[in-house]
């Protein structure tokens, strides 16, 4: 633990949680050598309402590992880091000895940054480049940004940034520093991904629900509309599945709902529930957002003709927001959201680099903070004990489904495409009894069939019983209730598997 500037910084060592997970087995080594990508995260935690303190926790995971997210460093200040060299000293430091290669148990280890993963504010500090507020802040082409009332970005086929133009500065206006990272030769355009936990579900899905349940007329939906949307969302808190952390609740608790349960009204509640209370034109337009979304946060992200398809959708839903809302909706958040599909083609689903796995361990970091005396000593040593007991017994992040037969568990897609409920379950758990619905329909056509996606309309389900074996099922659903009698949406739960 040291000072640094006006805080305090501990700093936990990456090479001892490197060599720590090789002990666990959480890292295995094939041969001689191992070649390690290191994930790394950062923003800011608020430890109180009465004060500025807060956290700037550096976090990391390995994508060769199974252990999850490490804590890295820890730094206590009552602003952000005033110097970005000294705040990054200790880390830039080890990455460089990791990258060169250190020997450990007659391996040879080499690690690289793959990714840095952070809020809009926290990026540009880091990169030391313009704010996502300023003009020329876009952080991925050269758009210099317009003014009304805000900076707004309005054109979209400027040029790309790359990250050779990066390094040496090209356009002069974006930067207003030289990162640290540069000299591990990080690339700092490709490698530094737009994150949409904060992008999308806290910027975009927030914005456009805040506008049509408080936002000016002519965006704001009626009280009756606003009421029925949180009547919908109530009730679909009856019958949501136990992989969901947070069930859905009403709009008028909107200003205290989580990035979860934006991301859960964008991908699952939302197509459903706005259905038939927006005009036709804004809920197809909010569709383009929730297709698209759903596509790269799947393994279609990286196939060429899926990412196109996300891209155009992207694209026109950006395009579309002038005419249906207004102009100053363009912000950097909406235009950021044209170029995250190229992210996801380089780096994979939507997942595989947000920030929520980081956001999940920010709140244990929070939770270690037991009274008000010595906060950050108290914290440095909670985190330590945490750390050490969790290698004694390391987390398996597999998402497997929970499979049962009560009304929350039991609906799930058949790979020959039939929708069924679980009856019951052999003792052997490899045999299932199920009924299956007879009809199915798309629950919408435009931009395409929502069939194509997994999402089916289903209805008459059969009084007969079938038995199927466990191998025969391909997707849990969440099965949502209709507005008519004997109706039901099935939505599949797109990163959980069987």
């Amino acid at each position: 633990m040291k000072t640094i500037g006006q805080g305090q910084y501990a700093h936990f060592d990456v090479i001892q949680n490197i060599k720590r997970q090789i002990d666990s087995n959480c890292i295995l080594a094939s041969g001689s050598e191992i070649k390690l990508n290191l994930i790394f995260s950062f923003d800011g935690l608020p430890i109180s309402k009465s004060n500025s303190n807060q956290f700037w926790p550096i976090q990391a995971k390995c994508e060769e590992s199974t252990y999850g997210v490490f804590v890295v460093g820890l730094f206590y200040v009552k602003t952000k880091p005033e110097s970005i060299d000294e705040y990054l000293m200790d880390l830039i430091a080890e990455l460089k000895s990791l990258r060169v290669g250190i020997s450990y148990n007659n391996l040879k280890i080499f690690c690289k940054v793959s990714k840095i993963i952070a809020d809009a504010p926290a990026r540009s500090f880091l990169k030391q480049c313009k704010s996502h507020n300023a003009y020329n802040g876009c952080e991925k082409c050269i758009d210099p940004g317009f003014w009304k009332g805000r900076v707004i970005f309005r054109t979209f086929d400027s040029p790309l940034r790359t990250d050779q133009d990066f390094y040496v500065q090209k356009d002069k206006h974006h930067h207003v520093g030289i990162s640290p990272f540069t000299e591990l030769k990080i690339l700092m355009i490709s490698s530094v991904p737009l994150d949409y936990m904060h992008l999308i579900c806290l910027g975009v899905v927030r914005k456009l629900l805040r506008s049509w349940v408080k936002g000016p007329l002519p965006f704001k939906l009626s009280s009756r509309d606003i009421s029925t949307l949180s009547s919908k969302l109530v009730l679909f808190s009856h019958s949501y599945p136990k992989e969901f952390c947070r069930k859905p609740r009403s709009v008028k608790e909107l200003d205290m709902w989580k990035a979860t349960e934006f991301r859960t009204f964008l991908l699952y509640t939302g197509p459903v529930a706005l259905k038939g209370l927006l005009s036709p034109k804004k809920y197809t337009h909010f569709l383009n957002l929730c297709v698209a979304v759903t596509i790269l946060i799947t393994t279609k992200a990286q196939a060429n003709n899926w990412n196109d398809y996300a891209r155009q959708l992207l694209l026109k839903f950006v395009k579309n927001v002038p005419n249906l809302y207004e102009e100053e909706f363009l912000s950097y958040n909406m235009h950021s959201l044209i170029h995250i599909s190229d992210d996801a083609l380089k780096h994979g689903p939507l997942d595989s680099f947000s920030a929520f796995d980081f956001e999940n361990n920010m709140q244990v970091i929070k939770r270690s903070l037991r009274a008000h005396y010595k906060p950050f000593e108290q914290t440095v040593n909670r985190t330590a004990e945490r750390e050490n007991h969790k290698y004694q017994s390391p987390v398996n992040l597999n998402r497997h489904c929970i499979i049962k037969s009560n009304g929350k568990d039991h609906c799930f897609i058949l790979k020959d495409g039939k929708v069924v409920v679980i009856s019951s379950i052999s003792k052997d758990k490899k045999h299932i009894n199920c009924r299956k619905f007879k009809h199915s329909d798309n629950l919408f056509t435009c931009p395409c069939e929502s069939k194509i996606l997994g999402i089916i309309k289903v209805s008459k389900l059969s009084n007969s019983v079938t038995i199927i074996g466990i191998n025969d099922i391909y997707k849990k659903c969440w099965l949502l209730p209709s507005d008519k009698i004997d109706e039901n949406i099935c939505i599949p739960l797109y990163n959980v598997t069987i």
